[in-house]
């Protein structure tokens, strides 16, 4: 019985270890900044701290706060990029809903404003558009981004000036049947040259 209990425990062991070893490496989550670079082989630009969703707005406004200090440091690792510094367009994605994709982007594009940067915010997500929630006052849609898509040249009338914001907002505009069709044309591509003319960063909201 000693014996018997004694391979058993072996055998057991042997086998869990295994089995840790076999999910371990077949495990591609991401649960630190070190699983970005080796999953990914991609640089860590930014850390941004998880923060009660009642409590963005305030610790945006607060120029000290933990997230918002986050993005400054966000930003300088953008400007360190390319040798004239932060690219001249840069796309904000996420994994899933609600996971700080549009307040990355407005506070990127806020935190290069501060620089004395020209910066629009073009809100691409033109399914579900969150700029609402993180910017008051925003103006009811005109154009916008999915009618210039659509065919529509004049969207200059969808650029608006916010005045406690540090930049610009092209806005998404109404509800496309195709949004992913609408931004795979060429009239995306065409759009981001016509605006790099007038900006020096274009924070682009992504689906």
């Amino acid at each position: 019985l000693p014996r018997n209990m004694l391979l058993a425990f072996l055998f057991g062991a042997l086998a869990s270890g295994g089995l840790v070893f076999v999910r371990e490496t077949m495990d591609q989550s991401i649960r630190n900044p070190a699983d970005v670079t080796r999953v990914l082989d991609l640089p860590v630009l930014g850390l941004i701290p998880l923060i009660p969703e009642d409590q963005i707005t305030a610790q945006l406004a607060d120029k000290a706060s933990e997230l918002n200090e986050a993005y400054q440091a966000t930003r300088t690792a953008l400007t360190f990029l390319t040798d004239s510094g932060a690219p001249g367009s840069i796309l904000f994605t996420s994994t899933r809903p609600d996971e700080g994709k549009t307040v990355t982007a407005v506070a990127v594009a806020e935190s290069l404003g501060f620089l004395g940067k020209r910066v629009l915010y073009l809100d691409a997500d033109l399914r579900n558009s969150g700029l609402k929630e993180i910017v008051d006052n925003v103006p009811k849609q005109g154009v916008g981004l999915s009618g210039f898509l659509a065919g529509n040249d004049d969207f200059h009338e969808s650029i608006v000036d916010l005045p406690d914001h540090p930049f610009d907002i092209f806005l998404s505009g109404r509800k496309p049947p195709n949004p992913s069709e609408l931004l795979a044309g060429p009239r995306m591509r065409n759009l981001i040259e016509q605006l790099s003319n007038s900006y020096d960063h274009i924070i682009v909201d992504g689906p």
